[in-house]
């Protein structure tokens, strides 16, 4: 998600424009087709006797319907990858893995989603890769499912190109929801921030609705595990940055924190800060920029396989990788800007963390110290502009 959004962002610099195509496949999982899934994992390498326990694993399955006390006539399975099963996932990523060769656009899977960032004004060399898409597709007995293929136009000089695939044209959408974080044609996430918004307060107005006890560690359980991740899901991708024309968004975000907490017995007639210091909590603005630091140390450490070639390094010190273009007001919000101010003043001894637990641990350990002091110039500081605005 970190990368697509870095790359759409290269795209719209300096008056662009970028199209993003949604490929979905037709009933992905049981349309793998068993003979051509053996050949590519032969093609990989694997030992001919594992191959063996994988056939026996994927053919002479079948199945039947029972409905009331009537069963229907047994049938066996031609195709597909068993779904439940450890290996059934892991197969159909090995059997689409080369989906991307010879394929000039950025192209981008997970799982069975796919989708194209392209520059619509290499339209030749769009309509090739979808060209390509069609014969992989007819080679390898995977279709797409081309009424739920769409693309989304960004950008005010986007030429509205009309792209053909399978024999139709894909449709036009304004927004859509990719991983479950909405991206919409303005590439603006506010919509993706009011539906999450939206969904946090109906579970409040539930919880008011269905739990009786208000103490605090029944209603903390609750905010952790019902409420928390509509606001937090993915923050890394979509979160405003604290910046002038962003704090009326920010604040709305934190609304769903603020009324839940007053909903706890002997907390109502507290102040905010009062009320988080009592549960242990911090504001959701500097929650969201601890998490940046943690998707960064991952990054800055190896722990995940991707995001290493948004930052570049000068010495001691991380940097965005360099662009030629000036930065927009857009991009000052994306992760790769928005993050490294607080990450080059981390002390030392908290980014040569062992882990991500350990990480964790130090960091929250050198945050809770500076709280106390009131210490400026770090990431808590955002919790005193919340509690200031409030």
């Amino acid at each position: 998600m970190l990368e697509t959004i870095d790359v759409v962002n290269d795209l719209l610099a300096e008056g662009g424009c970028a199209d993003i195509l949604y490929f979905d496949f037709s009933k992905a999982f049981d349309s793998v087709p068993h003979h051509r899934l053996l050949i590519k994992l032969k093609g990989f390498g694997i030992p001919g006797y594992i191959i063996d326990i994988l056939e026996n694993f994927l053919v002479g399955r079948s199945m039947r319907v029972k409905v009331g006390d009537v069963f229907s006539t047994i049938r066996f399975i031609l195709s597909g990858v068993p779904q439940g099963s450890v290996l059934g996932p892991l197969l159909f990523l090995l059997f689409v893995n080369d989906l991307p060769e010879g394929i000039k656009s950025i192209l981008k899977l997970f799982a069975d989603d796919v989708k194209m960032i392209v520059d619509p004004v290499n339209f030749a060399n769009i309509t090739l890769d979808l060209e390509l898409l069609e014969l992989w597709e007819a080679q390898w007995c995977l279709k797409f499912n081309v009424e739920k293929c769409m693309v989304m136009q960004i950008g005010l000089s986007n030429p509205k190109n009309q792209y053909l695939f399978g024999g139709e044209s894909l449709r036009l959408v304004d927004s859509e929801k990719d991983l479950g974080v909405t991206f919409n044609s303005n590439f603006s996430f506010e919509d993706h921030v009011r539906n999450s918004i939206s969904k946090a307060n109906g579970t409040i107005a539930w919880v008011t609705r269905n739990i009786i006890s208000r103490e605090p560690s029944v209603m903390l359980g609750l905010y952790k595990s019902l409420i928390k991740p509509h606001i937090e899901y993915c923050s890394q991708a979509w979160a405003p940055m604290a910046r002038h024309g962003n704090w009326a968004l920010i604040l709305e975000l934190e609304s769903v924190q603020r009324s839940f907490t007053r909903m706890v017995n002997g907390l109502g007639l507290l102040t905010y800060r009062e009320r988080l210091d009592s549960l242990n909590l911090t504001t959701l603005l500097e929650r969201r920029v601890r998490g940046d630091l943690i998707e960064m140390f991952k990054i800055q450490e190896g722990f995940v396989c991707y995001g290493s070639d948004l930052f570049g390094r000068t010495g001691r010190t991380v940097a965005a990788r360099s662009k030629t273009h000036r930065f927009t007001t857009r991009e000052a919000d994306f992760f790769a800007q928005r993050v490294l101010c607080y990450w080059n003043k981390l002390p030392a001894e908290v980014k040569r963390s062992e882990s991500v637990t350990s990480f964790k641990s130090r960091l929250d350990s050198f945050r809770l110290k500076g709280y106390k002091e009131n210490r400026l110039g770090h990431f808590w500081e955002f919790s005193y502009d919340i509690y200031d605005r409030v």
